[in-house]
């Protein structure tokens, strides 16, 4: 098992999951995973490192699977995805489709029924992926920024901290630069 790299990409990963409502930094967010993740590993009787690699063996994703969780809303003893990763240049893979069904195979030889995880509200892709794959939305955690005067709006995130948005306009310029690459091909091959 690569705890180096499962590390690493735990901490390069969770900026997205961070809220676009939360004005915290995310060198802040990924120093307290790196100093947890330790803890996360080492102190849980019940965690599964699942990884999904290529044919090739290469490293695409793994997912944390926290099993013997209860459920707080009816008390179901329960599967937990703790953190699901995939390396960026294996997004749009079957990667996570993966991950997700072989947690669900040890889910249920665990004898649990359900299979959760927790996505942020402004992770559409995710969101919809997790649709796809069969998972449902079940509730909503709500939040409200509060003051000594009471409740406030939102602080939300600067733009550069804002890793959905960042990472969406990535893929667009990269989806950009393959089609204008394919073409110039195509012009030289004709020519």
């Amino acid at each position: 098992m690569d705890l180096p790299w499962i590390r690493q990409l735990m901490v390069d990963s969770c900026v997205y999951n961070i809220p676009v409502g939360r004005d915290i930094p995310n060198a802040q967010v990924q120093q307290a995973v790196l100093r947890d993740f330790e803890g996360i590993v080492e102190g849980a009787e019940d965690l599964v490192i699942l990884v999904a690699e290529t044919d090739h063996a290469e490293r695409m994703g793994f997912m944390l699977l926290m099993l013997n969780q209860v459920s707080q809303k009816t008390g179901e003893p329960q599967g937990q995805v703790y953190s699901l990763a995939i390396e960026p240049k294996f997004w749009g893979s079957a990667a996570a489709s993966e991950l997700v069904k072989e947690a669900t195979v040890l889910t249920g030889k665990n004898g649990h029924r359900y299979l959760v995880g927790q996505i942020t509200a402004d992770n559409l892709r995710m969101k919809q992926k997790s649709l796809r794959m069969g998972f449902e939305i079940e509730g909503y955690e709500i939040v409200m920024a509060c003051t000594l005067d009471g409740p406030a709006p939102m602080p939300g995130r600067p733009e550069s901290q804002r890793a959905h948005d960042v990472s969406r306009r990535q893929r667009k310029l990269l989806a950009a630069r393959r089609a204008r690459k394919k073409r110039r091909e195509k012009r030289r091959r004709d020519s």
